[in-house]
């Protein structure tokens, strides 16, 4: 109770983005959120009380990719008595938790930047600084200590 909960929704996928399976979700006839590979989440409440009923419709199309896997013919269609190519791989409630999700991806944003900053940058020695004394900060003497962990992110990002 009093938790962020989302649904959790994942269509199967070629593994890239685009040309792939993909959805709308649908409350209360409104389009709310798109569903793909990288977006995976519909809001169901910022603080749940328990109990409370909700409904979405999801309206699921199946893309075929413009890079063919195997030729089956001259049009690279798909066998409609085969195996499905795109299905619905996940359906799941889960709680958010707010203050590892934002740590989770201002650390992930401060390793992809390595990867584009000049080695001998003075900007990417700041940020390699900051990722190593969070990781250091992450595990206190109390336990888990997110909050000085993502704090020591803040002055890089």
């Amino acid at each position: 109770k009093g938790k962020e909960v989302v649904a959790r929704v994942r269509l199967s996928s070629t593994g890239h983005e685009g040309f792939t399976a993909e959805g709308l979700v649908f409350q209360d006839g409104k389009i709310v959120r798109a569903i793909n590979l990288k977006r995976d989440e519909v809001e169901v409440a910022k603080r749940a009380k328990g109990g409370e009923k909700f409904e979405f419709y999801l309206e699921a199309a199946a893309n075929r990719s413009l890079i063919p896997r195997k030729l089956e013919s001259d049009l690279n269609m798909p066998k409609y008595d085969g195996e499905p190519e795109y299905k619905l791989e996940r359906a799941e409630l889960a709680v958010i938790d707010r203050a590892a999700f934002d740590y989770y991806y201002d650390f992930k944003v401060g390793v992809e930047a390595l990867d584009v900053l000049p080695v001998n940058s003075p900007r990417r020695g700041e940020i390699v600084y900051a990722l190593n004394e969070s990781l250091n900060l992450l595990e206190g003497p109390t336990g888990l200590d997110l909050a000085a962990a993502h704090a020591a992110l803040k002055p890089v990002m």
